[in-house]
């Protein structure tokens, strides 16, 4: 059972000064949460997590997170402004948004933001408000991208992988445990020295009935993006 960050006690004493209804956070859970990511990725050099400001737009929360090294992935021209307000400069913005009005493109580029296009029809509206950056990252196999890992450091992220995809099947979240089939597969495949087809047909001939290997879904690929 979780247990909550504040007593009744403290509550009670809090509402007596403050009037409801009130958010409250955690703090101290905020930071220690952060970086229990940060280290969960530390064989990743240069690994940032971006959070997503539209899950609380909140300026003392994104400047906690960017205290403790985070990014912020902003989608609309609000969450730019508010973000650079901040403290986050340049590539510490990610832009990620789909119908996007010309002036939020132009803001993100001033920013110096790194910019995700949602479908090709968008590069002609971003070269035409604050233009198409001097870099440009390819989209990347996730072999391409684990490649320099150390094989031991290969090997234990598919284990964890596997007992996430477990997991997700397990709660019958398909979508996410087909997602991670497709990416372990990848992995093993590289190990191995073996197609990814001849892969998925080992262990699905390994696995038992019902599981996520054994099924018939087609596999739909995974990509990274570095």
């Amino acid at each position: 059972m979780k247990k909550p960050f504040v007593t009744l006690e403290q509550l009670q004493e809090i509402t007596r000064q403050y009037p409801t209804p009130f958010h409250l956070y955690d703090e101290r859970g905020i930071r220690e949460n952060a970086r229990a990511l940060k280290a969960a990725f530390a064989w990743n050099p240069g690994y940032t997590e971006y959070f997503a400001v539209k899950a609380t737009p909140n300026p003392q929360i994104l400047k906690i997170l960017r205290e403790e090294g985070c990014g912020v992935d902003c989608s609309s021209l609000c969450e730019l402004m508010m973000s650079d307000r901040c403290g986050f400069r340049g590539g510490e913005i990610m832009f990620s948004s789909n119908d996007t009005p010309a002036e939020e493109f132009a803001l993100a580029a001033q920013l110096g933001a790194t910019i995700n296009l949602d479908d090709i029809t968008h590069v002609d509206t971003l070269a035409q408000n604050g233009g198409v950056p001097e870099t440009v990252a390819p989209e990347q196999t996730l072999a391409e991208q684990l490649e320099e890992l150390p094989q031991d450091e290969l090997v234990r992220i598919v284990e964890t992988m596997e007992e996430d995809m477990r997991n997700a099947s397990a709660a019958m979240d398909f979508e996410e445990a087909a997602r991670l089939r497709d990416a372990v597969v990848q992995i093993r495949a590289m190990l191995e020295g073996a197609s990814e087809d001849e892969t998925i047909e080992r262990l699905r001939s390994q696995a038992r009935k019902g599981s996520t290997f054994a099924s018939g879904r087609k596999r739909q690929g995974a990509r990274f993006k570095k």
